[in-house]
This record gives C-alpha cells, sequence and structure tokens, in this order.
C-alpha cells in the first residue's frame, strides 16, 4: 500500500530500493541501507533512525541491528530545523514508497532498542527455479573439455573424431540455397583470420554441402530429424562437411557454428550437432540510424554473429529524413536474417524546434501547445485523442517514410511518461480530448492506435506491428482497467500486432500471457545510471519464455565501451537461444534497478559463456583475461555519482581503492594480451582498455576527494591540500581524457572554502567568548534552495559550536 497522512509519506528510491529518510521534502536527510537482501524479499522489517544531537551521529537499525552510524553535515541539520513534515523515499511527492508499513513511530530521546514482537508476517516469497536442460548442461561440458568456443552451445553435440586442419584448397562447396551467402562470407573470413590462407576449390575432393534440410538430409551419415524454425543439424567430417538448415536462417546459423569449430591454430573439429534457438524473435535494440554506410553493415555483422533476428532503434524518433544508405543498409540486414524495426510514437504531427515552443515554466514532457487545436506537447511530438485527420495523416507519413527506408518492423511507443495515475500524460489533454473521451483514456488510446494499425496496413502491409502498452510493466498491466484494455487491444488487432511489454516477474508474465498471448518482452539488464561494461541479468530471459517455442524477446542495453564486439551481448545470445542452459534463473524483483543484483556474480555466465566469447572474439590467448574485465562489472557513473549509486552500506574509501587495485591489475594484464588479440578486434580492445583506464582515473580521483574532505573534516589542512592536489592531477592526466565525470570531481576537489570556513569555525569556537545567545536567520524562498551556498547551510553548521543553538523559521509570518 501506499501511505500518505498528516504531513508522513513514504516513497521508495527507485534506482537501488534502499529506503531514505527526508525531511522537508526536497532535502535528502539520510540514507538506510542493508542492502535487497534484507528489504526487498517480501519480508516485514523494523527500521530505525535515531539522531544524538550532543554527538551529531545519526544511526540506522534494521531489525534491532545497528547497521551503521554516520556524521551528521550541515544540510542534515538544516533539514531537521523545517516543519514541514517527514518524507521516506527519493522525492517526497512523487516516487511513493513500494509496500507496506505497520506503523510509523517518532521517539522522543536517543532510543537504542527496540521491540521487535510484531514483526511475525515473514512471509518470503522466492522465485520458482529454472529446471535447468540436462542435454544444454552436457554441451557446455563437451565445449569447456574440447575448449570449442561457441556461443551459444547447441541443443546436441557429439565428438566424433580428432580435429584435423583445415585447408580450403582441398575442400569444393556446394551451397544449394544460395541465401545463404552471408554465412558462408562470415566463415570464409574466420579461416582467414585464423591465418589460413587459399580458397576453395571446384576440384576439391572433400565437400561441403549446405542446404535445406529436406533435400540434402539424406548426406548426413546419422539419424536426425528436421529441427524446428531455423534449426540445423550439421555434421562435421575429416572429409565431408554437411549443414541441413530448416529454412534459410538456419543454414546461415549452420555457417556460424561451423565458424566457431575452427580454432585459432587452423584446427577444425568433428561434430554432429542438432540444435535451433529456443525465442523465435530475438531482438536487440541499438543506436539511431545516423551513421556511415561502413560503420552500419559492421554493426549488423555484429547483430548477425549474435544470432539476432530484430534489430530495433533505441531512440524514440519523430518522422525524420534519413541518409540514402539506409535502405541498403536494411537491404543488408535482411540478407542476414534480421528485420530492422523503428520506433516512432503515435502522435498526430512532429514539432522538430519544440524547445523553443515550450512555454516558461513548463518542460518537454508535457507543454502547452496549439490547445485550441485539441493537442499538447510532448519532446518533439504533438499528441492529441481527438484528431483523428491529423492521426491519420501522420500515420501515412511514418508509414511512407518506413517503406521509403526498407524498415519492416513498426514500434507504436506511446508517451514515454506519467505513470498508472497519468498514463502518456493523459491528464494533459485538451478540451476537444476532454469533450471526445470524457475520462476514459483507454477508449481514446485504443482508438488512436486501431487508426495507426489501419493505415499501416493499407499503405505498407507488409509491415510488422508493435504496440508498447504504456505503462508497460507487467505487474501494472494486469491491474484490472489495464488488463481489459490489452485484451480489447488484442480482439481488436489481432495476432498481426504484437504487444510489447516491459521485463516482470514470472508470475506476473503468466498471468499477462493470459491476457495477451502475442507477448514481446524486453529486458533492460541494468539502470542507465550505472553503465556497467557487463551485468549477469541475461541468464533471466528464462522468466519471458511463457509461450514455448513462440516467445519473443529482446534486450535494452547501452554500453559505454562501444557498440561493436562486445561480450555481453554473446550472454544474451546464449539465453535466447537456450532459455533453460546452467544459470538460468527467473527474474528477481530488482534487476535493473539494484545495487546488489547488477553487481550479482554468476558463476556459470563469467566462468564459461565469457569465456567461451571473449576467446572466439579477441583470440584464444587473450580470452580468459577479456573475460575478466567484462566480468568486473565496472562502471564509471559509481565514481561520478557514488552517493546516488551506491549504498550506505558500503565503506567508499574500502570501495574505490579496491575498483583502483582491480583496475590496475586488469590494465596490465590487457596489456600483457595485447599482442595475442586478433587484429580484426584491436579496435575493440582499445576501447575496452580506454574505458578500464578512465574507471581506474575516475576511482582513484574519488579516492582522494573522499580523503581529501576526510582530512579537511579533521582539520589537517595541509594533508587534505595534498589529496586534493593528487586528485586534480589524475583528472588532468591523459587517462581521464574524455571523462564526463572529471568535471564534477574537480568541483569537489576544490575544497578551499570548505578549509577557510572550517578554519574559521574552528578558531572562533576555540578563542571566542562562550556565551548563551539564539540567532535568527530569515530564509528566502525564492532562491528555491534554501538560500546561497553561504547562508542557511553555513549558517546551520554553527549549531552546537562554541556554545551556540541555531534554528529557522520557514515561515516569518
Amino acid at each position: 500500500t501506499q501511505a500518505a497522512f498528516n504531513g508522513i509519506r513514504f516513497t521508495g528510491r527507485p534506482h537501488i530500493n534502499t529506503p531514505f529518510l527526508f525531511i522537508s521534502g526536497k532535502k535528502r536527510l539520510a540514507t538506510i541501507s542493508t542492502g535487497t537482501a534484507s528489504y526487498n524479499n517480501n519480508k516485514w522489517h523494523h527500521v530505525a533512525m535515531v539522531r544524538d544531537a550532543g554527538k551529531r551521529e545519526i544511526s540506522f537499525f534494521c531489525n534491532g541491528k545497528k547497521i551503521k552510524t554516520i556524521k551528521e553535515t550541515p544540510a542534515m541539520t538544516n533539514a531537521f530545523a523545517s516543519p514541514s513534515g517527514f518524507y521516506v523515499g527519493s522525492a517526497g511527492y512523487t516516487s511513493y514508497y513500494k509496500g507496506a508499513i505497520d506503523e510509523f513511530i517518532i521517539w522522543k530521546g536517543t532510543k537504542k532498542s527496540f521491540d521487535l514482537s510484531k514483526i511475525t508476517k515473514m512471509n518470503k516469497v522466492e522465485q520458482p527455479p529454472v529446471k535447468i536442460s540436462k542435454e544444454i548442461a552436457e554441451s557446455w561440458k563437451i565445449l569447456k573439455e574440447n575448449k570449442i568456443n561457441l556461443v551459444p552451445a547447441p541443443k546436441t553435440i557429439k565428438i566424433t573424431n580428432k580435429a584435423f586442419d583445415f585447408t580450403p584448397s582441398e575442400w569444393s562447396v556446394d551451397r544449394k540455397e544460395k541465401s545463404d551467402l552471408p554465412g558462408y562470407e562470415h566463415f570464409v573470413k574466420r579461416f582467414k583470420s585464423c591465418g589460413i590462407s587459399g580458397d576453395f576449390s571446384a576440384a576439391g575432393k572433400k565437400r561441403i554441402i549446405t542446404g535445406l534440410y529436406q533435400n540434402i538430409a539424406n548426406e548426413l551419415s546419422f539419424k536426425s530429424e528436421c529441427q524446428p524454425r531455423q534449426g540445423y543439424v550439421l555434421e562435421v567430417a575429416p572429409d565431408k562437411i554437411v549443414i541441413a538448415g530448416t529454412d534459410a536462417n538456419g543454414i546461415r546459423y549452420g555457417w556460424l557454428t561451423l565458424s566457431a569449430l575452427l580454432n585459432d591454430s587452423g584446427k577444425m573439429n568433428c561434430v554432429q550437432i542438432t540444435d535451433y534457438p529456443d525465442f523465435a524473435e530475438r531482438g536487440g535494440h541499438y543506436g539511431p540510424y545516423i551513421s556511415t554506410e561502413e560503420s552500419l553493415k559492421k554493426q549488423i555483422d555484429e547483430v548477425f554473429t549474435l544470432r539476432l533476428n530484430r534489430l530495433y532503434t533505441t531512440r524514440i524518433l519523430p518522422i525524420m529524413d534519413m541518409p540514402e544508405h539506409v535502405r541498403k543498409i536494411n537491404e543488408y540486414a535482411r540478407a542476414r536474417g534480421i528485420e530492422c524495426g523503428y520506433v516512432g510514437v503515435p502522435s498526430v504531427g512532429d514539432i522538430p524546434d519544440y524547445k523553443k515552443k515550450i512555454p516558461r515554466g513548463q518542460d518537454a514532457h508535457a507543454y502547452s501547445y496549439r490547445s485550441d487545436e485539441g493537442m499538447f506537447g510532448w519532446n518533439s511530438h504533438a499528441i492529441s485523442w481527438s484528431r483523428d485527420d491529423l492521426a491519420k495523416a501522420q500515420a501515412e507519413k511514418a508509414a511512407r517514410h518506413m517503406k521509403k527506408n526498407g524498415f519492416t518492423c513498426f514500434v507504436m511507443h506511446p508517451v514515454d511518461a506519467g505513470g498508472i495515475d497519468n498514463p502518456s500524460r493523459w491528464n494533459s489533454r485538451s478540451k476537444k480530448c476532454r469533450e471526445k473521451w470524457g475520462n476514459d483514456f483507454f477508449a481514446a488510446q485504443e482508438h488512436l492506435i486501431k487508426i495507426y494499425c489501419e493505415t499501416f496496413n493499407k499503405i505498407y502491409p507488409e509491415c510488422e506491428l508493435y504496440y508498447v502498452a504504456y505503462p508497460y510493466m507487467p505487474a501494472l498491466l494486469r491491474k484490472a482497467k489495464f488488463a481489459d484494455h490489452m485484451k480489447r487491444l488484442h480482439k481488436t488487432l489481432g495476432n498481426d500486432v504484437k504487444l510489447l511489454v516491459r521485463e516482470g516477474l514470472a508470475a506476473d508474465m503468466k498471468e499477462l500471457h493470459k491476457i495477451t498471448p502475442n507477448l514481446f518482452t524486453v529486458i533492460y539488464p541494468f539502470q542507465y545510471d550505472y553503465l556497467t561494461m557487463h551485468c549477469n541479468g541475461a541468464r533471466y530471459f528464462a522468466t519471458f519464455y511463457v509461450n514455448k517455442l513462440n516467445s519473443l524477446g529482446a534486450y535494452e542495453i547501452w554500453s559505454p565501451a562501444g557498440s561493436r564486439c562486445n561480450a555481453s551481448r554473446f550472454t544474451y545470445t546464449e539465453y535466447m537461444w537456450n532459455h533453460n542452459a546452467p544459470g538460468a534463473a527467473n527474474k528477481p524483483e530488482g534487476l535493473y534497478t539494484n545495487y546488489e543484483l547488477i553487481t550479482e556474480s554468476s558463476p556459470e555466465t563469467e566462468n564459461d559463456i565469457l569465456p567461451r566469447a571473449c576467446a572466439y572474439m579477441y583470440g584464444e590467448k587473450a580470452g580468459n583475461v577479456m573475460a575478466k574485465v567484462f566480468a568486473a562489472k565496472l562502471s564509471m557513473r559509481h565514481s561520478e555519482h557514488p552517493f546516488k549509486v551506491l549504498p550506505i552500506s558500503i565503506d567508499q574509501e574500502k570501495y574505490f581503492a579496491d575498483q583502483v587495485s582491480l583496475t590496475s591489475t586488469l590494465l596490465k594484464e590487457m596489456q600483457d594480451i595485447k599482442k595475442f588479440v586478433k587484429k580484426d578486434a584491436l579496435d575493440a580492445w582499445q576501447q575496452k582498455y580506454t574505458f578500464v583506464r578512465k574507471v581506474n582515473a575516475g576511482s582513484m580521483a574519488r579516492l582522494h576527494c573522499i580523503r581529501a574532505n576526510k582530512f579537511a573534516d579533521e582539520g589537517k589542512v595541509e594533508e587534505a591540500r595534498a589529496e586534493a592536489a593528487k586528485g586534480l592531477a589524475v583528472l588532468k592526466s591523459k587517462a581521464a581524457r574524455g571523462y564526463l565525470g572529471a568535471k564534477l570531481l574537480k568541483r569537489e576537489l576544490d575544497i578551499s572554502e570548505k578549509l577557510k570556513s572550517g578554519n574559521v569555525k574552528r578558531v572562533y569556537a576555540s578563542q571566542g567568548k562562550h556565551r548563551s545567545i539564539n540567532v535568527a536567520f530569515y530564509q528566502y524562498t525564492g532562491t528555491g534552495n534554501g538560500g546561497s551556498p553561504s547562508s542557511m547551510p553555513l549558517l546551520a553548521s554553527y549549531d552546537k559550536m562554541g556554545g551556540i543553538k541555531t534554528s529557522s523559521i520557514s515561515d516569518p509570518t
């Protein structure tokens, strides 16, 4: 439940699931953290904060146990003086606490023992385990024992003979289906990258035969059945290789597997393989199509290697002109079995210069725009539920735009704002919309989406359609009104329109599937605030395997370390292909919103998938080190915003010292293996090396910042200045070049004002005459921040110094 009464509001920090205590709403007073394992597990907990005003300390307790004690800061002291109410959560008025609260008590005095007898509802609910496939586990074992660097693992694999030297000139190739050309070209590129020279020969006595299973099954020496869609049967013998695909995609994937069976020394493994993917659609979200033709082709090649068959732009774009080569790129992708999608807003018009249209005092998430014509503005889009004429015209424009550029998937993404109480900024609708639809958001939305679908089906019937059911979280969409909305949409739009939702818990996904079977699930492995190089979230794809072989899934991932050759994406390949591979689990609560889950370890991912992927990408002698780089889950954001990202239970000085040590070791190991990295992977290696170096520099600068402030608080002026100087020197070094957090850290390392004011206070406290006085201060609220940096917080910091007692009056009337 959500509680909001008598000025007391309970809210929850969405990015970490860590309770906050706020006073006066906007000012953060303190953080309470014992980690997700303690709070986010459907148990009742007793949480307490105790302030010792005499010692200027605040202690946190969970279930009667003291978790942490921190020194009270001037900002906290200032917040205590405000009479406007208590707030628990991230923003007081907005992000409400998600859970139940039995009682809220304020004690007088420093209470340090508590009655815990009321905590009786310990109803922890574990997510159901995933039944791991014995066949896939055996496949993993065979790959590891034979040092075969294949991702994903095939459904079945049998080693039939010793590996042999592969010499292209000894082989002839009979490709009975020419649509497998990209797979063939990938294999040729692979053996050449292994240092194997020469080409195939028509006179070669050894044969490679590829085609559809129904046409060449008799070429196989062992009995096998035709695999499900996109599947293949592969046999490799010293004198004959057969790839029998269920369809064109299956043949192409067979070529990819053959490429991975060839090791760096040029030896080919002899195997019998049957294989197919679990998820029918496997998508990835990448950047918009604004790059060069060459760079976009490299990106498509990576997507092909990852065996994805859907590619979507990550940005919700207005209809815009695109480079002429975009159509070529989409055709290039389609030849590799990849359908390219365009994410657009079902709006009634574009506002290219929208920033100039936003009235003063309003923001881009909903602003006044031609309201007398039935519209309002959201970013660069004109939104309306009453202008059918404009909606149809905009849908026609979108359909022609996509047809012209060769996009074959259209994702209709409504206004991404407002939450469950104000979906798609419905409360900002115009007078005309109110007159037409009253308060029925669902009817208005269904009508708008129907216009778009009917228009697309008329102009561009070949295009696949997807609808994002905002607020797109399965737990919310199961609620009665949203569930009925989903049912009506499915009935109205039919099976040809797929409903796209975000990741949810297993029970939510199962129930949502009953409401609408045509689900496309997108998982966010981690929140953008973290921007980690890697996390182990891919193993939760098992949760979305709700429609058996008709299951559809994609992942949204941002990586600051570069878009190409990222081993993290291969972990998604493994679990979208084999949902019940070792390590698979149902998604827990939190995931992308939780520090502990983002940084959790998965031995199966880190010790099996990453080494296989990195050995294939970077080279067998470089694979293990590069796997360690990804498994470290490094992030530049941690040093930029430690108070926002890291739970307070973490000792930040130790954390950043450990980060400096870890990244220093990784940098040395990366330099040691650079000579073994494949030539075509050197750019990718350099991207990762630069990233690790920036994390190292940021962690080192943050460490000096922590120590400088610590010395300043202790009055050790020279030591504080020395640490600050070291931090600034790091930020000026070559290693920190291009580091976005440098500016922020430089400001924090400028401790001159802190040293000056601290020294003045210490001198006054030690030399001034002690007398009992009261100080009143008028806070001018017009500044919006409680006064200037040298007024309110500075005054509050004098409290208890030299016998002075301060307080503030927010309302002088």
